[in-house]
């Protein structure tokens, strides 16, 4: 049946056509708002993260000792009776915490050492400040002064996002090289597993 105009207006169902009308562009607007505003709290988060995001790298080469001298010092890692001593610094803006390390043997090129290697006990700190310098000891059994390695130093950041840098260490060029810094996935805890 179609319903016929009859040349009166009823202003009830006038009313409420135009209050569906507005209900709906209200629903839009608020919706978009929504979507800017998460947008807004997600780059806020990463701003947040970036300006507190450590960043730990392994030190070689030669420092001054003391504020203005003259007399320089060799840094880099030492190994000494099985306990490998790395120098590292937090060249980021944050600290890094809960931070870990671990060695692979490499032969001089590089490439993972088919040489045999005792048990690893990692270097473990509660954290390292915003340029802040330190050692990192691992108990590497077996290993001597020259070895070559590979390094992955794990930590988080103040937010608990966790990074990881890997670099090796060529010994016969006393230099690292391929070092990478990312994002890693959460350590695993006793809820998880």
């Amino acid at each position: 049946m179609l319903a016929a105009f009859n040349g009166t207006w009823d202003w009830t169902a006038i009313g409420t056509l135009a209050l569906a009308v507005v209900t709906l562009a209200a629903v839009i607007v608020a919706a978009v708002a929504l979507r800017q505003t998460r947008a807004a709290i997600a780059l806020s988060r990463k701003e947040v993260e970036e300006a507190h995001r450590p960043v730990v790298v392994p030190v070689v080469g030669e420092r001054e000792v003391g504020t203005g001298s003259r007399h320089k010092l060799t840094v880099g890692p030492k190994v000494r009776d099985g306990l490998v001593v790395i120098p590292v610094q937090n060249i980021g803006v944050g600290p890094a915490l809960h931070v870990e390390a671990s060695l692979k043997l490499l032969d001089a090129d590089g490439k993972p050492s088919i040489a045999p290697v005792g048990p690893q006990t990692p270097g473990t700190m509660t954290g390292i400040g915003k340029d802040q310098s330190t050692t990192i000891e691992i108990r590497a059994h077996g290993w001597t002064e020259g070895a070559s390695f590979e390094l992955t130093v794990k930590y988080r950041d103040v937010a608990g996002k966790e990074w990881q840098t890997v670099v090796r260490y060529l010994a016969d060029h006393l230099r690292y090289e391929g070092l990478t810094i990312e994002a890693r996935q959460p350590y695993p805890t006793a809820a998880s597993r």
